[in-house]
């Protein structure tokens, strides 16, 4: 028995040498994957790593000792500092009573003592992640003090990557961001249905599971907008609040009226970031340049701010290819999202929803309005097999007219030359007139439906099984009037054979799209 501890504890030291040589890894992963599923093992390399954390640095470095580190603190075992809020600072920690899963420990941060506008925000987050239930916001799981009456919760440990970071690794495409995004999306539109604004949208505070989940979490400096819950605070405070100046809102600079317009536009910074790697200002390092810029400057495109090499990050043939994809809808729906003025970006984040979600289904975008040559590119994007079958079918009904034309031609002449048939020849040149007409009709009732903007793929749809029953019978009468011109009058032509042949071809391709819209 003392033989297997020593050994593991041998093992645990020899991982734990391992992760701190090796910086760059992600400690907590790299652990479980070298323990798999021995949980003694596990708890023995946290607790190393836990004793060389330090209060300077971020993760398991060897340095001046962290007096909150590798401390039990109620029913938990710190282990390291994960990071830090506005109000608090994160740790690594486990449960010591079964099931010992991993979890994440926020305490507030004491500086010169305590502080009573940190502790204010700090129990206000506590309060704002008990009242959240939703799979892409980070749970709650536990709160307390400590001995020395330092509050604390438990939250729900991430083990992944920030949403950006998480992105490029993975090289997702636009539409698989798109669709990241969305979930995010997701989950800030709850809170907003909570009457709460989250106010630090940025990729840190979102991070993504080895599922690709995100979860949304930092609630330091979060706003409640429900009177019941505020504890007597105001919705504008005369001392600014603090943001991190690349993703907050113009009126966050101001100090103006925070809504949930100020979430919509951090998210479309985020946005922005992810389809283009830059951000739509970089920060200057200058606070009251940067609000200038903010508050009064222009945003470029995301479209003109594709960085080198995010095009194949993107899986994108090259830059230019991404610059493409972005410039018009896309361009369109992250400069409504990043408007100065709150009454020109979209009210709500289910508004940009709801524009995202018909840019992946080929839709009019409502940012781009309502242009009648817009909604028509859309709609042949739409609808494009469908509607390139029918151009097919039109070419070659246009083609059988020609030929219809020819063949009327021919039967006027050989009424002059052949006296003694005039009768006859003039019944084929009815004939093949009236076939020329059958066969434009068809043609342009296509043609209208087509140039209809509203026309619906279920009213194509009909048009085909018209044409289909009207080339149906333009043939049989074609066939008639060839068997009956046998032996008398002018005899059918090549080109009357090849009007029956295009006509033939016509309907074979109407039958083929009939059968694939089923």
């Amino acid at each position: 028995m003392e033989v297997d501890i020593e050994k593991r504890r041998t093992k645990a030291k020899e991982i734990a040498d391992q992760i701190a040589s090796a910086p760059g890894q992600e400690p907590l992963r790299f652990a479980r994957e070298r323990c798999a599923n021995d949980k003694e093992l596990l708890n023995e390399v946290l607790e190393l790593l836990g004793e060389r954390s330090t209060r300077t640095s971020v993760g398991p470095v060897v340095s001046t000792r962290d007096s909150v580190a590798n401390q039990k603190i109620g029913g938990y075992k710190t282990h390291w500092k994960l990071g830090g809020g506005g109000n608090g600072d994160v740790y690594l920690a486990t449960r010591v009573k079964e099931p010992r899963q991993q979890v994440a420990m926020k305490l507030l941060r004491l500086q010169d003592g305590e502080n009573d506008e940190f502790r204010r925000r700090f129990l206000r987050e506590r309060q704002i992640v008990a009242l959240l239930n939703h799979q892409y916001i980070v749970k709650l799981f536990d709160a307390d003090r400590t001995k020395d009456g330092r509050p604390y919760f438990v939250m729900e440990y991430v083990d992944g990557k920030d949403i950006y970071k998480h992105a490029n690794s993975n090289r997702m495409s636009v539409l698989q961001r798109l669709e990241l995004f969305l979930k995010v999306c997701d989950a800030v539109q709850y809170l907003h249905s909570h009457l709460i604004v989250h106010r630090d949208l940025k990729p840190q505070n979102v991070l993504v599971d080895a599922q690709g989940n995100p979860r949304v979490l930092d609630f330091g400096i979060a706003k409640l907008l429900r009177p019941e819950l505020m504890d007597g605070e105001l919705i504008t405070m005369m001392k600014p609040d603090p943001l991190t100046p690349p993703y907050a809102s113009p009126e966050q600079w101001e100090g103006g009226l925070i809504t949930s317009a100020s979430d919509v536009y951090s998210l479309g910074v985020i946005l922005f970031e992810l389809l283009t790697g830059e951000l739509p200002l970089r920060w200057t390092g200058d606070v009251y340049a940067y609000q200038r810029l903010v508050c009064e400057g222009s945003l470029p495109l995301s479209s003109k701010s594709v960085v080198a090499g995010h095009g194949a990050l993107c899986r994108e043939p090259s830059d230019a290819a991404l610059a493409a994809r972005l410039a018009g809808d896309l361009d369109a729906i992250i400069s409504k999202a990043l408007r100065k003025d709150v009454t020109d970006r979209y009210p709500t984040v289910a508004a940009l929803v709801d524009d995202i979600q018909r840019y992946t289904q080929f839709l009019p975008v409502r940012a781009r309005g309502e242009g009648a040559a817009y909604r028509v590119r859309r709609f042949l994007r739409r609808n494009r097999a469908l509607v390139t079958s029918i151009a097919a079918i039109m070419l070659a009904l246009a083609t059988g007219l020609g030929i219809a034309l020819h063949e009327e031609g021919i039967a006027k002449t050989q009424t002059i030359l052949a006296k003694s048939a005039t009768e006859r020849a003039n019944q084929v040149a009815q004939h093949y007139h009236e076939l020329a007409q059958h066969n434009q009709e068809v043609a342009q009732g296509l043609q209208q439906l087509l140039d209809n903007t509203k026309t619906g793929a279920q009213q194509l749809q009909l048009a085909v099984q018209r044409a289909i029953s009207d080339i149906k019978k333009i043939n049989e009468q074609a066939e008639t009037a060839s068997q009956s011109g046998r032996g008398e009058g002018p005899s059918p032509s090549a080109a009357r054979y090849a009007l029956l042949g295009r006509n033939y071809g016509v309907l074979a391709q109407l039958l083929t799209l009939s059968g694939d819209s089923d």
